[in-house]
């Protein structure tokens, strides 16, 4: 009897590590632990990942292979082991061109793919609508992203399951429990102060995470709270910079 074989394709693993990313490292740990449980075959191709030497923990290195950028090696490649395998994830709505291709080929074929957040959340051209009708199901990361979904694509509910992301298993505990004495003294805080931190890229394109409404909020308990204290981490570009500037004015945050 064949081997049942799954091809997991993504933008990116290693090369950065931002959430997506993170996602598809611990994705391609269970996908390898499946595998072994049900003597299936996996195999994993990313598009911009440039070598093979990065530090692994989370599936065995030769099941992956990086395409350096090169979009349609990628592309073929990927058509052909899609013609062998008999299911394909993809990890990022921009992989849907190469699903649709091999979903058109080969029907049978199983098509999955991953809906983070704010990529799935703007309206699809017509036709990426199409490709995205051709995938059995669709992850979603949340209630909130699999509604957008059904409202913003027409996709069939009982095609979208949510999945919420989970802690990377490999993560490490922080060791210092209290406040840094170091933090505390570079942005001119107590601990007394109610810290609240978001982590996030700051640009006008991921301004529906929220970032916002939170700086809104944290006005509002101002009054009441006074030792809250809201702090902003990531990179930003100048526009979304001097925007969110000329908010925490307009909030009378500037002080605070």
């Amino acid at each position: 009897m064949r081997k049942q074989r799954v091809l997991f394709l993504t933008l990116k693993i290693f090369s950065v590590d931002g959430g997506i990313e993170k996602v598809c490292r611990i994705v391609g740990k269970v996908l390898n632990e499946i595998s072994i449980i049900n003597s299936s075959k996996l195999t994993i191709y990313s598009m911009h990942d440039r070598s093979k030497n990065y530090k692994n923990i989370y599936f065995p290195q030769n099941l992956f292979k990086p395409f350096s950028g090169n979009k349609l090696s990628f592309g073929i490649q990927s058509i052909i082991q899609g013609f062998k395998s008999d299911t394909l994830i993809l990890s990022h709505v921009n992989l849907l061109l190469f699903g649709y291709i091999i979903k058109l080929l080969f029907p049978a074929k199983k098509l999955y793919l991953f809906a983070h957040g704010i990529e799935v959340w703007n309206r699809f051209s017509k036709l990426k609508i199409k490709w995205i009708q051709k995938c059995d199901a669709i992850i979603c990361v949340s209630k909130f992203t699999k509604e957008k979904m059904i409202s913003l694509h027409g996709m069939d509910e009982r095609k979208c399951v949510i999945i919420n992301n989970c802690l990377d298993p490999f993560l490490q505990t922080a060791k210092q429990e209290s406040k840094s004495e170091i933090l505390l003294e570079k942005y001119n805080l107590s601990h007394q102060n109610t810290i609240l931190v978001t982590l996030s890229r700051l640009s006008a394109h991921d301004r529906p995470k929220g970032y916002d409404k939170v700086l809104t909020a944290v006005a509002e308990l101002k009054p009441e709270f006074p030792s809250l204290v809201y702090m902003i981490a990531g990179k930003y570009d100048a526009a979304e910079k001097l925007w969110l500037d000329e908010m925490i004015v307009e909030k009378g945050l500037q002080n605070a």
